[in-house]
This record gives C-alpha cells, structure tokens and sequence, in this order.
C-alpha cells in the first residue's frame, strides 16, 4: 500500500509525500519478516488504505484522471476477492464511464471492462444485463 500511495501522491505533484511513502515502504519491504497473516486481515488492511487513497484523489484529480480510472480499477478487483459483487460492479462501471469519455470507442480496454461487468452480472445470476455487457464487448472487438 504504501508504495501505491508514493507513486499516487508522485503523480498529483505531492513529491514530499511521496518520497516519506516511498521511503516507508523501502524500509517495510527489507526490514519486517514475512509472517503469514489471514487473507482476510491482509486484504482489509489493503481495502483501508486504498479507500482513503480514492478520498485524496477523488478530492484532487480530475473525474477522468486515469490514476484515478486505475485505482477504481484495483478497489473493483478487491471486492470481487471478497465476493462483494454490487460493490465491485459499482467500481468497474466508473472505470467504464471513464474509458467512454477519453478512448476511442474501439478502445480494447472497453471491451475488457465490459467483460468484467458481464462476469459480475453472469455471477449475481443476472443473465439479461451479462448478455447486454457481453454483446457490447463483443462489438467494440469487430
């Protein structure tokens, strides 16, 4: 986390925090044994830290931002290993809306983003909209 956060804070020009992050994880990364934790622990302790990144760059990036498009991204990709599906879908659809407003509608990204969103539908046993998400990642691939 806290090498996401160096390269996050890098990125909107808060190069003092940054370096603390950066160096704070250097440390972590060579001076803490590995001991095994419970996936539980480990992935709500990442899900923390990655929630109050999103509020500092929600408050100070543009809404089209791609850091911001690829942390939502990560936030998805976490609730979906917690099975927390709505929320994961909530996540990828900003990525989506993302994608639509600054690629070319050809974009591959589009269609890989849609086929998330058609795996989560498939997944919450909502057959119609995964078909819709499908069929719209099938026709940005043509």
């Amino acid at each position: 986390v806290f090498d996401m956060m160096s390269s996050l804070y890098d990125k909107i020009g808060e190069y003092s925090k940054a370096q603390t992050y950066f160096e704070t994880a250097y440390g972590l990364k060579h001076a803490i044994p590995v001991v095994p934790h419970s996936t539980t622990e480990s992935l709500q302790y990442n899900m923390n830290g990655i929630l109050t990144l999103k509020e500092k760059l929600e408050a100070s990036c543009h809404p089209n931002e791609p850091t911001l498009m690829a942390l939502y991204n990560k936030i998805a990709l976490m609730y979906e290993s917690q099975n927390k599906l709505s929320k994961a879908l909530l996540y990828h659809e900003k990525v989506l809306k993302i994608l639509w407003k600054t690629r070319p509608q050809n974009y591959p990204h589009l269609a890989e983003c849609y086929n998330k969103i058609a795996m989560i539908y498939y997944n919450l046993n909502d057959l119609s909209n995964a078909r819709t998400a499908i069929q719209h990642a099938i026709q940005i691939g043509e």
